[in-house]
């Protein structure tokens, strides 16, 4: 399934000139690519997750040239399941861990550093599309 840029912003949290600033600044890049004129970006599903992520690291304070350095490494493995992984940024590495990795770094990092749940944001992500099938059931 793939969504218009204007239901992927919505879907997203975001402004459509965010998401087109991003876009045009390559932070997020949509899967289905217009071409030629009269075409349209059309966003799937880990695009609306990518979206997701930009906007909770945004909420948490980080700097949107930090997310465009953790954009890059979550781009460097477009098949990465998201479910059980957690993002690890500090002030100049960013990881993506499972749960025990997890422990540990928390346990020995020295500086600080920020933990955003990938899980939870497709949780949310997921929570939102169902509840815009409910809607668009509702007004039929």
């Amino acid at each position: 399934m793939s969504y218009s840029a204007p239901d992927a912003a919505r879907i997203a949290g975001i402004s459509y000139r965010q998401l087109d600033y991003w876009s045009r600044t390559n932070l997020i890049h949509a899967t289905i690519e217009a071409n030629g004129s009269g075409t349209r970006r059309a966003y799937a599903y880990r695009d609306l997750i990518e979206l997701r992520i930009v906007k909770a690291m945004l909420d948490a304070g980080i700097y949107l040239q930090a997310a465009r350095k953790v954009m890059s490494v979550i781009h460097a493995y477009p098949d990465l399941d998201f479910t059980n992984l957690t993002l690890v940024m500090s002030e100049d590495t960013v990881r993506l861990c499972d749960q025990s990795e997890l422990v540990e770094i928390v346990r020995t990092e020295q500086t600080m550093i920020n933990v955003l749940p990938l899980g939870g944001i497709m949780e949310g992500l997921d929570n939102a599309l169902h509840d815009r099938v409910l809607v668009d059931v509702a007004h039929r």
